[in-house]
């Protein structure tokens, strides 16, 4: 199912289920590139907190900082202080794992600056653990994903004609920059016109480009961004050069490129649509309460301005059509801004409801045990260049092969090249004598 029918104009998607292999997954550090997409299963989705696990990933929130070799950031779950007096004792956040004296999963994002009442001590600590921080972070950037509009109308090209899936791409772009470190790199080449790739024309939904001047390379989308890599690795997550997450449809005006070699994206990088030509008018007006983006001079085929209303979230976009060379819409609703709910306003880090303290329940008395079997990690994948565990980390959350990846295993080297992630599911191996499983079936 394409992306824009799962969100149907929501800001995420959430499938619960009732049988699965874990109590769920979800895509990680989607926010930006609308893919906030999980599955939870029902057993585990409300008492057991996992629904909002999920949803904590689709923000960018992740695990207990135990549960990796090194740490970056501070969104990191949190294992309550002190811990408990015995296994089945102890309280975790919602993104904490289960360890020994941290039984019990308790309904508050880490935070430093909340106290859990039971045990009376932070719910996260300082620069490290704060859940609640990265999600109140990109809580703006989530909520522009979806318009909450109902029956799919912000997918209706008759209502709205410059969705993203009504958009008409370009054949033909131009990839620019006047970043000198760029100009003077071997990535310079990926500078120049991209036309149509004809062996291999669209995946993902979306137009697949081959360089004009490099002819081995192409430019397509994959995981959420765009990215150029060989023409025979289309559709991978391998890349030379990536843009941000996004969702966008076309690739042309998609911003903020990274080239291997720098964390820091280049400002500078454009992508514009190519010998298309130009609308002769300028965009409709802004209507009255409202204002748009326009930078008083593009009109090249493929630019898109935003209409924003400065009282309420209510948006409509318009754009210069290849095909046509007109703006569509031409024009934009007077009445646009009369209505719609008040813009949100920034708010502290969310203080949890209460909730009872929970009583440790004992695992499962009916045998999980699999006779003459013992647990292994085994391969799913293995992907080269990745920079770091957390890079690592979401490929592995990012996985959508057959079996759900459960675990990771990155290998450092001082050369990028040499760095690799292997992704990995618990499974069985046949053992005589020994018995495996689950701690709850």
């Amino acid at each position: 199912m394409p992306q824009h029918e799962l969100l149907n104009c929501a800001d995420s998607s959430a499938l619960l289920i009732s049988d699965f292999d874990s109590c769920g997954i979800a895509t990680f550090d989607t926010s930006g590139g609308c893919r906030a997409f999980s599955v939870t299963q029902k057993s585990c989705a409300t008492g057991y907190y996992s629904f909002g696990h999920e949803i904590g990933h689709n923000f960018g929130a992740t695990h207990n900082p135990e549960q990796f070799s090194s740490t970056s950031g501070e969104g990191y779950g949190h294992l309550i202080l002190p811990t408990g007096s015995s296994k089945y004792k102890g309280y975790r956040t919602i993104l904490g794992y289960n360890a020994d004296g941290h039984y019990n999963r308790v309904n508050y994002y880490s935070n430093p600056e909340v106290i859990f009442p039971t045990t009376g001590t932070a719910t996260g600590v300082t620069g490290l653990s704060n859940n609640a921080k990265v999600i109140s972070a990109n809580r703006f950037a989530m909520a522009a994903c979806g318009t909450d509009e109902q029956n799919g109308v912000c997918n209706d090209c008759s209502v709205n004609p410059a969705a993203e899936i009504c958009l008409t791409c370009c054949d033909t772009v131009t990839i620019s920059s006047t970043d000198s470190d760029f100009l003077n790199s071997w990535y310079a080449k990926f500078a120049g016109t991209w036309s149509k790739y004809s062996a291999n024309p669209a995946v993902n939904d979306r137009t697949v480009y081959q360089s004009s001047s490099s002819t081995d390379y192409c430019l397509s989308f994959a995981r959420g961004r765009w990215a150029i890599l060989e023409c025979e690795d289309v559709g991978t997550r391998i890349y030379y050069m990536k843009s941000a997450d996004t969702s966008k449809k076309c690739v042309h005006g998609v911003t903020n490129w990274q080239y291997s070699i720098t964390e820091t994206p280049d400002s500078t990088m454009i992508v514009q649509c190519s010998g298309q030509g130009s609308c002769a008018s300028d965009p409709p007006s802004a209507p009255s309460g409202s204002t748009s983006d326009w930078d008083d001079s593009s009109k090249n085929a493929g630019t898109i301005v935003t209409y924003t209303c400065a009282s309420s979230d209510v948006y409509k976009k318009s754009v210069c059509d290849p095909t046509s060379l007109k703006w569509t819409p031409a024009a934009i609703p007077s009445d646009l801004c009369s209505g719609g709910s008040p813009s949100p306003s920034p708010v502290p880090s969310p203080v949890p409801s209460p909730v009872p303290s929970p009583v440790p329940s004992p695992p499962s008395t009916t045998s999980c045990g699999i006779v003459n079997k013992m647990t292994i990690l085994s391969k799913l994948s293995m992907v080269k260049k990745v920079k770091t565990a957390l890079e690592c980390q979401k490929l592995c959350a990012d996985y959508t092969g057959s079996r759900s990846c459960t675990h990771f295993l990155w290998k450092n080297h001082r050369k990028v090249t040499k760095r690799t992630c292997t992704l990995q599911v618990v499974g069985y191996k046949t053992k005589k004598n020994f018995v495996a499983g689950p701690l709850n079936c």
